[in-house]
């Protein structure tokens, strides 16, 4: 695969690898630094729901426990009603019931008390759990925390012999807390191809090698949506970003994006006219179209190329030509992208509704898979 396109884009803004998988194997692997172990910030909490699946798994604990009892002895002097029905579903989900993200990178320094568990506990819960999405730290850590405490050992000791030693990641560094246990809200450090083997591992639904190591009840459920967060929805510790499920996925006749108003008009309408079942777009233009046409719409905040490379990593559908309707020429970044993805595009450009109607049945004719309205 080609790289040069990306490479523009990715090195002023200081990316220092990138690895692409497509069915299993992979396809392109370019570093612009040495592959060295870094910390991978909050791609940990990922790691910590993988290790809070294995104890489920083994029945160590169970989502359904109330905080206060799995943290019977930390619990503060006074317990709210809202900490009496937090469950440890609650601390993955970031529906906490707390009012702000606590041990955060900047805080963590900062804090005096040493045992965090008891701090953790002791910050307000402000709302009902389950109630508020609230991007916080501690639910993860607490969540590693009760991993740790039955098992009887640290998070890297319990996922070694379970995942690490099967992904070949010898034993990693993961940052600690003041009293020694593991971090699990961040601080994981991982080269570039080690992460990209766990995310392979999750692709492949917890199967590694012709083993089945974690339950693939488990992957479904830690990467769907649990709960809102304002985008694409929360599942375990994992942002989601999967906004279709993937029985509609063959459904798709047309995608088209965002673009001025009547460039949408005149696009839905002329893609209605040729047979379109179903109208991808951004959120912010979703009404429009369902004011002026009867097509069923899906907004969602997808660039085009997420959306082809959800579609053709999963196996679900090859794009053939991407036929580009707008006002005015696209910019090069977007066929420079294309071409990146191995996708023929071209661009039709109409003035109205007439035009338009020529472009689709041109676009049609020359074997268009996606149509594709606007700018991206």
């Amino acid at each position: 695969m080609e790289l040069q396109g990306f490479e523009n884009k990715a090195r002023p803004i200081g990316v220092l690898g990138v690895k692409i998988s497509q069915g299993g194997e992979v396809i392109a692997h370019k570093t612009w630094d040495e592959e060295c172990r870094r910390n991978v910030y909050s791609a940990s909490k990922s790691v910590t729901s993988c290790a809070v699946g294995f104890a489920v798994q083994e029945g160590l604990l169970s989502l359904e426990e109330r905080l206060v009892d799995a943290f019977a002895r930390d619990l503060p002097e006074t317990v709210s009603e809202n900490l009496e029905h937090a469950t440890v579903r609650d601390l993955l989900t970031m529906c906490l019931g707390q009012a702000r993200g606590e041990l955060m990178g900047a805080q963590r320094p900062l804090y005096q008390e040493r045992d965090w568990v008891k701090l953790a506990l002791s910050f307000p819960f402000t709302d009902a759990p389950n109630t508020k999405f609230v991007y916080n730290n501690v639910g993860p850590y607490l969540a590693g925390m009760l991993v740790q405490r039955r098992s009887g050992c640290d998070l890297v000791s319990y996922l070694t012999p379970r995942l690490f030693e099967h992904l070949g990641i010898t034993r990693p560094t993961w940052e600690t807390d003041p009293l020694g246990h593991t971090f699990g809200a961040g601080g994981l450090f991982l080269t570039l191809s080690e992460l990209h083997t766990f995310g392979q591992f999750y692709l492949q639904n917890g199967r590694w090698k012709g083993r089945q190591l974690l339950d693939p009840a488990w992957i479904k459920a830690s990467t769907s949506k649990q709960v809102e967060n304002g985008a694409y929805g929360y599942g375990y510790l994992e942002e989601v970003c999967t906004l279709i499920d993937q029985k509609h996925y063959r459904e798709i006749d047309v995608v088209v994006a965002t673009g001025g108003r009547q460039e949408i008009v005149d696009c839905g309408r002329a893609l209605s006219e040729k047979g379109a079942k179903i109208i991808i777009t951004r959120k912010g233009t979703k009404s429009i179209f369902e004011e002026t046409t009867a097509l069923k719409v899906v907004g969602l905040n997808y660039t085009l190329s997420d959306y082809l490379w959800m579609l053709k990593e999963r196996g679900i559908y090859t794009p053939g030509l991407v036929a580009f309707f707008s006002y005015d020429p696209l910019g090069q970044d977007v066929l420079q992208m294309c071409e990146m993805l191995g996708v023929q595009a071209k661009n039709y450009i109409f003035k109205n509704f007439a035009d338009c109607k020529t472009c689709v049945e041109d676009a049609l004719r020359d074997g268009a898979v996606f149509s594709v309205g606007g700018a991206w």
